[in-house]
């Protein structure tokens, strides 16, 4: 099977994971518009309790057979086999208790004409569980060609399925869509052992899997469990409707960046089993710096222009719930850090460590909108999720930086947050009209890279050795160039 460079094979997940996020928004969108506040406020509940318990799928097994493949892809037959084994057993365990706990959640969430849709969302899971598998699986590998693709038709017919089936079944029609899609991508992406006879052990990777997935249980409730806050303490489906818009547009970048972290956790696995150390060191320093770059401007941005975006993806509709947009926007930038940061750590074997900041960053969290959201509602939702998320991104830095002994680059942070200032300030005396808010971001990005290169933080040899590594990119030279894939 084919491995992919890191370089090359970031290219291919973050092209996948955009095509995901254009065709979730896509999707997002058109609902929002479709169904208005309310309705939207209750497809967002319903989605958002079924995506909390799909990730335990996405992230548990998936990421162990992620590592072990990495570690020894000579025995990755074995390891398939007994992925799926435990991932089938457990999937079909978890449809069932789904199914029979969605009238207590419903009661929990103050409204009990959920547990219809909520039993309907249970029959997700099984070939959704299956699907992630091959997933990971293709990501021990290195094949991220084969990943991305498998990814993409996921996304493509998922989103054709149910534009499709909620025009004539609304809500209904998403949630049977949902459930068609992982099935239809099978087809695509199955690859069997080819010896059914070897076997890999299921303790190992069951003591690997729990913690990871307690970690993504607990990691996409500290990005859902303001909007159940919003749903139970106001019993209002348009406050949800506004929230859930707000955290579709928030994700954005959490979005993207886990594409970095789904390609840097089988290479820091293999760099630890093969005891280089340097490799992890360097790489997760250039890590964090592609981080703060982006990650700065990107949250300022969209922070300042929360109403004119909310305006062009969601109508004048959701306009007025742009203060706590603008807020959220900063929190989920706190949580895309965190993400990347909680993968190294269990990529480094120490899956517990990132579980237990989770669990703590969902604790405060519900502290937090508990005593805020009767008083400032969906803004109090806003303001806890972006305290609890920087003491966990703030935490899982300390903990990697530690471990390898990386310093905090100050004079490299401080020069990124002086252009990143800069930028925003231009963006703060300059309108656009709403229909040509892409092309205002497209201008201070601009601005923004180029103060950046004034300031030699970004240099022409960075983008000479950007060029010599990625493939796509060396079609253009005129002269060739030999490289290593």
């Amino acid at each position: 099977m084919k491995k992919n460079s890191t370089v090359e094979g970031t290219i291919y997940i973050v092209i996948s994971s955009l095509i995901f996020m254009i065709s979730g928004y896509g999707i997002n969108v058109w609902l929002g518009r479709v169904l208005g506040p309310a309705s939207y406020g209750v497809y967002g509940i319903v989605i958002s309790l079924m995506a909390t318990i799909n990730l335990i799928q996405t992230v548990g097994l998936p990421h162990a057979i992620s590592k072990y493949v990495s570690e020894d892809d000579e025995r990755s037959d074995a390891i398939l086999k007994s992925g799926l084994v435990l991932q089938i057993f457990s999937t079909i365990v978890i449809c069932i208790l789904y199914f029979v706990f969605a009238y207590p959640a419903s009661v929990l969430l103050n409204d009990v004409s959920l547990s219809k849709y909520i039993r309907l969302s249970a029959f997700i899971f099984p070939a959704y569980g299956i699907y992630a598998l091959y997933s990971g699986f293709y990501n021990g590998m290195r094949n991220f060609k084969k990943q991305a693709l498998v990814n993409i038709i996921y996304s493509v017919v998922k989103a054709i399925l149910i534009v499709a089936l909620a025009y004539y079944f609304h809500l209904t029609g998403v949630i049977v869509g949902f459930i068609i899609a992982p099935i239809v991508t099978l087809f695509t992406g199955l690859y069997l052992p080819k010896n059914f006879n070897v076997r890999f052990p299921y303790k190992k990777l069951i003591l690997f899997s729990l913690p990871l997935i307690g970690l993504a249980f607990f990691s996409n409730l500290q990005q859902t469990i303001d909007l159940f806050f919003i749903k139970s303490l106001l019993n209002s489906d348009i406050s949800s409707g506004f929230y859930t818009a707000n955290q579709n547009i928030a994700r954005i970048q959490y979005l993207v960046f886990g594409a970095l972290a789904t390609v840097l956790f089988p290479i820091i696995s293999k760099n630890q089993s093969d005891k280089e150390t340097d490799k992890s060191k360097l790489l997760i320093s250039q890590t964090f710096k592609i981080l703060l770059i982006l990650l700065s401007i990107g949250t300022l941005i969209l922070s300042t222009t929360s109403k004119q975006i909310l305006e062009l993806l969601y109508s004048k509709s959701y306009v007025s719930a742009y203060e706590s947009l603008s807020i959220l926007i900063i929190g989920f930038a706190f949580l895309s850090v965190f993400a990347v940061f909680a993968n190294i750590l269990s990529a480094m074997g120490n899956p517990a460590k990132a579980l237990y900041l989770s669990i703590l960053g969902v604790v405060l969290s519900s502290v937090l909108c508990f005593s805020l959201i009767p008083v400032f509602g969906i803004n109090g939702a806003a303001i806890s999720t972006t305290i609890s998320s920087a003491v966990l991104m703030l935490s899982s830095i300390y903990f990697v930086f530690k471990e390898f002994k990386i310093s905090v680059p100050i004079y490299s942070v401080s020069k990124i947050s002086i252009a990143a200032l800069l930028t925003y300030a231009v963006s703060v005396f300059i309108h656009f009209p709403v229909l040509l808010t892409p092309l205002f971001y497209i201008i201070l990005f601009s601005i923004y890279f180029l103060i950046l290169v004034i300031f030699k933080e970004i240099t022409p040899n960075d983008l000479v050795q950007l060029q010599l590594k990625v493939p796509v990119l060396n079609k253009f030279r005129r002269v060739d160039v030999k490289y290593e894939a």
